[in-house]
């Protein structure tokens, strides 16, 4: 679907502090923090605002949930099916349908271990809580019972929001690269990371993301797809080497230490990477050919990419941008640009927030089919 080219909404555009966001359906969940206003609430607060009927007044919206935390620092929030995860300091589970609070660490619960700045995930009807943000081990934890810790599981993967259902991927304090399964407790994808070329010592991971039964990693270098049932590499593709990409290193006249990959999104068969490091490109790998079918570079970074359908949206060059999947050519741009980190998309939204949570809303108004398709 093409957007509307002007947002519909905007949230957190004049909000002092700073602001996280999740998107459901048409439901736009927004988490602000390092609020020092107490007339809006405590230091960080959560709104629900339904996208089909909102006016427009953001602040007139009530607050779902409301918290005074020591320490004014950032948070993040995410999605776990039904369940949103708040983390930070004091880590939450909240419902989404109701924002009944499932888990919570006000109360002073814990582990004399934990980091009080951490993270949680929900899994399966227990929560798991990170002894920190560093690989140092994860706390498997009833609902049911009081919040009883259950058992530590041994996993050393620094955390860096890479879960999805029960696999926990990353970088290991090891040096390997892998995914746990908490309901096997066990890793079921485990490589060693030498053999990769990484702009950065110590070596950092790009974005993760998995898609019909296999987990992608932007290794340095080089795309790097695991099975998960197997444990197996499935490809290897060396993208900074491939042909497009050497010609948009000689047309921007960029220095390729500069040209990894830092984001990612995955449909089926297609996988697209985007630089966020000064000079910027998105480009589709085919895994039927295992090589760039095509490459759009830019002269700023591209930012935040989301898919679905025939399209994939990305912020280039600050301006919100839907490419055709099959071909590259760009087929839409937003009226005014946002710096943003992040997209999401649902069937009849887009959105795009900036580094302090400001986020732009639009509207997906108008059908697309690619002429391209196979």
């Amino acid at each position: 679907m093409i957007p509307s080219r002007k947002a519909h909404f905007a949230f957190a555009t004049d909000f002092p502090g700073m602001a996280a966001c999740c998107l459901v359906d048409q439901s736009l969940n927004v988490l602000y923090f390092c609020n020092e206003d107490a007339v809006l609430g405590g230091s960080s607060f959560l709104k629900r605002f339904d996208l089909s009927s909102y006016t427009g007044n953001e602040w007139a919206e009530p607050n779902r949930l409301s918290r005074d935390t020591m320490k004014n620092r950032s948070c993040l929030l995410d999605r776990c099916g039904e369940v949103l995860a708040i983390y930070g300091e004091a880590p939450e589970l909240v419902k989404l349908d109701s924002s009944e609070v499932i888990y919570a660490e006000r109360t002073g619960c814990g582990q004399q271990d934990w980091d009080d700045y951490s993270w949680v995930q929900y899994w399966n009807g227990k929560a798991y809580r990170g002894v920190s943000f560093y690989g140092e081990g994860v706390d498997v934890i009833s609902l049911a019972e009081g919040q009883a810790v259950l058992g530590r599981l041994d996993i050393d993967i620094e955390f860096n929001d890479q879960w999805h259902g029960q696999y926990f991927a990353g970088l290991r304090n090891s040096g390997r690269i892998a995914v746990y399964a908490v309901d096997e407790e066990r890793y079921v994808f485990d490589v060693p990371a030498e053999h990769y070329v990484f702009r950065d010592d110590p070596a950092v991971l790009g974005r993760v993301a998995f898609d019909r039964g296999r987990v992608f990693f932007i290794a340095g270098d080089t795309l790097l797809v695991g099975d998960l049932e197997s444990g197996s590499i499935l490809f290897e593709i060396k993208y900074l080497v491939s042909a497009k990409m050497q010609a948009f290193l000689q047309e921007f006249s960029y220095d390729g230490r500069n040209a990894y990959a830092t984001q990612m999104v995955v449909q089926g068969d297609k996988v697209f990477l985007s630089s966020s490091i000064l000079k910027g490109y998105i480009l589709c790998i085919d895994l039927q050919v295992q090589d760039v079918i095509w490459l759009r570079g830019y002269q700023h970074r591209v930012k935040g990419l989301v898919t679905k359908g025939d399209l994939v949206y990305g912020a280039a060059a600050l301006i919100p941008t839907a490419w055709d999947i099959h071909t590259g050519e760009q087929v839409w741009a937003a009226e005014g640009g946002i710096d943003a980190v992040s997209a999401q998309i649902s069937d009849q939204w887009l959105i795009f927030s900036g580094s302090a949570g400001d986020t732009k809303c639009f509207k997906l108004e108008t059908p697309y089919q690619s002429s391209a398709k196979v």
